[in-house]
């Protein structure tokens, strides 16, 4: 395994290092929808891999793809994941799927011990530490998390949520759901 880290801290390093020995799903090449806006994509500012996108012109006119610039990216079976350097406006809608008991009590990638009983989850791309509002398309039930792990890396899937996370949302029994991401507000958090 190989990873590709242009990264100045060592401490990241460790945690991706981490990340990728800890899971242990399997990458997927299915497409996920990702909105951006032009001026969220002028708002990321730091030096590192580039990705082009086209953006979601809701607020914006132009209609040229935008850039966005990302933390560090890393490697995992082969596929190559980019993790924003800044997640203002970030939206994502796709597959949602909870774990629990196999990872319980066992290091996230953010160092911390998973627990499934918090409102926590795992993202590929949005940086640890970010706060999600997350909508169940299915159900209309909403809840909000802290991105501490990474994934999920199977299954076309967007987002990971820990079993109380999923209970509140409604899919524990059914497994998986569709669902819509965005950033948390300062007062949802």
């Amino acid at each position: 395994m190989h990873l590709l880290i242009p990264i100045p801290q060592i401490g990241l390093l460790f945690l991706l290092i981490a990340t990728v020995g800890g899971l242990s799903a399997c990458a997927s090449d299915n497409e996920v929808e990702v909105l951006v806006s032009a001026k969220t994509a002028a708002e990321h500012t730091l030096q590192a891999e580039s990705t082009s996108l086209t953006p979601d012109t809701s607020d914006s006119q132009s209609t040229a793809p935008v850039t966005i610039r990302h933390r560090y990216h890393y490697q995992v079976r082969g596929k190559q994941y980019k993790v924003f350097s800044d997640a203002n406006n970030f939206q994502e809608i796709g597959m949602a799927s909870w774990y629990g008991p196999g990872f319980h009590g066992k290091k996230t990638a953010n160092g911390e011990i998973y627990n499934m009983h918090a409102m926590t989850a795992a993202h590929k791309t949005l940086p640890l530490g970010t706060w999600v509002h997350v909508s169940n398309l299915e159900n209309g039930k909403k809840i909000v998390v802290r991105i501490n792990d990474r994934g999920p890396f199977h299954g076309g899937r967007v987002i990971d949520l820990s079993k109380q996370a999923a209970k509140r949302l409604g899919m524990l029994q059914r497994g998986s759901t569709k669902v819509h991401l965005r950033i948390a507000k300062d007062n949802e958090k």
